[in-house]
């Protein structure tokens, strides 16, 4: 017992209450039932943290070097005594004599040894508190009770009837004694018909000097078989049940483990690949325990397998191979996880032990990745193209193959975003939605929404940005995803650096660091330090910007990430071009190139461009700025995505200069030309307006006016001289649909909607949807247009996004009527 003074406002500070400590909580007295006097608190272990703390001063205390102990074995041993202090006291010396992992193995033997010298003499030997409570319980439950030693801390009700085989009503009684003795703990888990029983943490090692040799193997055996039956339904209820199947996965993973030892010690090298390579990796990796998930790989790849009498593959090897070329793509390892999948998509097709369909498909699909991740998307589609085909007479009978159809319409979806064939990615997308949602694949759907965020952040639309990927944040935490998690948290980071709200941008992207840190994501966390340098120049911190950067380079030289190299380079430079380090600038920037022109255009080469111009020009160099200036401009028009990546205005300004070059303008429209073009002779785009008031007065010829100009800024003159088609530069709603140069008729808001909805359609004519999404950007964009027709544009743009519930609130009545009946149309 003991007490402390009561410091609540409403109380004298004379007046004391108790605290008791107990493992019997029948009390046979009413004082002690919950009450507002009275509050029962279960006391656990301790947090991870304070666990490593009590280790660290522990460890000091006995003169033990901690930095000989690796911290991961560490971790372990103290998730295995469950972060009772009193039990990580008495073990955490034996760390003089033995490694972590020698303790947990030799549990069992050490625990009587807590019962001489001093732990005794100080009342703290574990079999003194574990002789009381299980003197506690009756006769047949301490008979049965060694039954559970090969259990790893606890598991699933059903899995330990199963394995023990204990008669049912004999296993009543003896949980009911075990929870009163406070020896086992129950959890009930949403949607699971069974509770999972956490033992106490030195129960099972106390249990297991009791156990007889013959009666262990023979529960070893049997064991090790119910949990690989186990992991195979757990497999496949990830995709139907995640969350379920993650809960459940979560806590019985020292289980599972366990079993793929026991498979491994029983030869049963196919069984324990199949266990290891395909369910506990999955999971592994799914909860972002990467290490631990390498390690046990690295176990699995010395196993001798099976080998079919003929040479031919076996599916044991090909998991044990998919896999590891699985985690090299993962750590960011591209080169080499393709020649891999090379060699084994070579073995599949001289033929394989078993029907290897999927598997080869799966196999096109994993090349296509490892040829993305190189920069190569023209080339990541064409492998991704022969994967669909393999994979969609496959989906009819087989709901693995049809879940694989989504992840390869989402990869190529992500290809053909990156080289700017955004409508196309668009289409893509909504498949990987619809089928996701037809299985109800959650992950499939988080993935999905966060990559159609990162579409309409490309497309300018930040809102709509901002709400895809907080969606998918939201599923993939409910999904228990650290990886993915961190991946959204850096996307609402650029989505933040967008508005330039500077402070809510590094917040993101230093939780996203944390996250990758914690799982050693190294290529994510190569791209969180970039995103941050960003951010700290934008933020005018050029120190810490300056710092992230070499961070990034360093992580993705590591890497070989060549693509992200180049842009690290590229933006460093431009921060020393900022500082006038020409120099420093001119060396980051001639790399970045030399790299980005063995890519495609998804690489940006035009933006390295610039900053080389801009150090030329700084140098006084202007031919040698000039030739960098054409290399910037051609590069950036010749990239299918360039429409939007300029600025907001630039539609509704290209159409106003067309109308003004017209025989026949109205003074309401030279007035607003010119007053655009003061603005801009006023601002950074000074060398713009010069190039439109020559065109004005009557010039054409495009290289004479290019001069000067930046890569947005030639593509708008370019535009201007070809017509101003709103297709190339995000026109106004009034010009949509215009075929010729010399088409100026006004198209009606029927007309305009019927276009909008044939463009939502799969079978739309090529080019529509895109021809339409930029007009409805230029409607809510147009400042001179009305406020309905604004919100409007805004609504169609949402609507053309893929989003099929827009907000209409702000809409005009009859127009939100309009937009309805559009919707039921669709």
């Amino acid at each position: 017992f003991s007490s402390f003074p009561e410091t609540t406002k409403n109380a004298s500070p004379l007046q004391s209450r108790i605290l008791i400590t107990t493992r019997d909580t029948t009390f046979h007295d009413s004082r002690f039932t919950p009450s507002r006097a009275c509050a029962h608190i279960e006391l656990g272990g301790l947090a991870r943290e304070d666990a490593l703390d009590l280790a660290a001063a522990t460890l000091n205390d006995y003169g033990i070097d901690r930095a000989a102990i690796r911290r991961n074995d560490l971790e372990e041993l103290i998730d295995l005594l469950g972060g009772h202090p009193l039990s990580l006291y008495l073990i955490l010396p034996h760390l003089r004599e033995h490694s972590p992992k020698e303790i947990s193995a030799r549990l069992a033997e050490l625990l009587p040894g807590f019962t001489t010298g001093a732990a005794k003499a100080r009342n703290e030997s574990l079999q003194v508190s574990l002789d009381y409570s299980l003197t506690r319980l009756g006769q047949a439950t301490r008979a049965a009770l060694p039954n559970l030693a090969v259990f790893q801390g606890g598991a699933l009700e059903n899995m330990i009837l199963a394995i023990t085989e204990i008669d049912e009503n004999l296993w009543k009684t003896a949980r009911a004694e075990l929870e009163q003795a406070a020896l086992i703990s129950a959890e009930a888990l949403p949607n699971i018909a069974f509770p999972f029983l956490r033992f106490h943490p030195t129960l099972a090692p106390y249990l297991a000097t009791q156990l007889p040799a013959a009666r262990r193997a023979e529960l070893e055996m049997r064991y090790w078989q119910v949990y690989y039956s186990f992991a195979n339904q757990l497999y496949k209820d990830d995709t139907q049940h995640p969350l379920e199947a993650r809960a459940t996965a979560v806590r019985e993973m020292p289980n599972l483990r366990h079993a793929l030892d026991l498979a491994i010690a029983a030869g049963a090298a196919d069984e324990a690949t199949d266990l290891g390579a395909r369910t506990i990796a999955h999971f592994l990796n799914q909860f972002g325990r990467w290490r631990e998930r390498d390690a046990m790989l690295e176990k699995i790849s010395k196993l001798q397998m099976t080998n079919d009498k003929s040479g031919k593959i076996t599916k044991a090897e090909f998991l044990r191979l998919n896999q590891q070329g699985e985690v090299l793509w993962q750590q960011g390892h591209a080169a080499e996880a393709m020649r891999l999948f090379r060699d084994l998509l070579a073995r599949l097709e001289q033929g394989a032990a078993y029907d290897a369909t999927y598997d080869h498909a799966t196999t096109l699909f994993s090349l296509g990745r490892c040829v993305a991740a190189q920069g190569q998307h023209a080339q990541a589609i064409e492998w991704h193209t022969r994967a669909l085909q393999e994979l969609e007479w496959l989906s009819a009978t087989s709901k693995e193959a049809k879940a694989m159809t989504t992840r390869c319409h989402e990869d190529w979806a992500r290809s053909l975003r990156q080289i700017g064939r955004f409508e196309e990615a668009r289409k893509h997308y909504e498949i990987c939605l619809e089928i996701a949602r037809e299985i109800d694949d959650a992950r499939e759907i988080g993935v999905a929404l966060g990559e159609l965020g990162t579409l309409a952040m490309q497309r300018g639309n930040l809102g709509e940005a901002a709400k895809r990927y907080s969606d998918a944040l939201n599923t993939f935490r409910a999904l228990n995803e650290p990886q993915s998690v961190a991946g959204m948290l850096f996307q609402l980071g650029k989505v933040a650096e967008a508005q330039e709200d500077w402070k809510k941008a590094d917040q993101f992207c230093r939780e996203a660091v944390r996250f990758c840190e914690e799982a050693r994501d190294l290529p994510h966390l190569a791209m969180s330090c970039h995103q941050l340098a960003r951010v700290a120049k934008g933020a005018g911190r050029l120190e810490d910007a300056e710092r992230w950067y070499l961070r990034a380079i360093e992580l993705d030289e590591q890497l070989g990430n060549q693509e992200g190299v180049a842009k690290d380079y590229s933006n460093l430079a431009d921060l020393y071009l900022s500082q006038h380090r020409l120099d420093e600038a001119a060396r980051y920037a001639r790399r970045a190139v030399e790299i980005k022109e063995t890519l495609d255009l998804s690489a940006e080469p035009w933006k390295t461009y610039n900053i080389l111009a801009r150090i030329a020009e700084a140098r006084g160099n202007a031919a040698e700025a000039e030739e960098w200036r054409r290399k910037e401009q051609d590069s950036f028009a010749a990239f299918a995505g360039a429409a939007y990546q300029l600025p907001q205005w630039a539609g509704q300004f290209v159409q106003l200069v067309k109308e003004s070059s017209s025989q026949i303008v109205n003074q309401a429209t030279r007035e607003s030309v010119n007053q655009f073009l003061t603005q801009m002779e006023n601002s950074n785009y000074r060398n713009l307006a010069s190039a439109v008031r020559r065109i004005l007065n009557g010039e054409t010829d495009f290289e004479k006016l290019r001069g000067g100009l930046n890569f947005a800024e030639a593509y708008i003159i370019r535009a201007i001289l070809a017509g101003g088609q709103p297709s190339a530069v995000g026109g106004q709603s009034s010009a949509v649909g215009g075929q010729s140069d010399d088409d100026d008729k006004m198209i009606s808001l029927e007309d305009f909607i019927q276009l909008v909805t044939r463009a939502c359609k799969p079978d739309a004519p090529a080019g529509l949807a895109e021809q339409m999404h930029t007009a409805t950007r230029g409607m809510a964009t147009q400042s001179n247009l009305q406020p309905e027709l604004r919100e409007l544009g805004r609504v169609l743009n949402q609507i053309l996004s893929g989003d099929r519930n827009p907000d209409l609130s702000a809409l005009h009545p009859q127009l939100a009527e309009v937009v309805r009946g559009m919707l039921r149309a669709l």
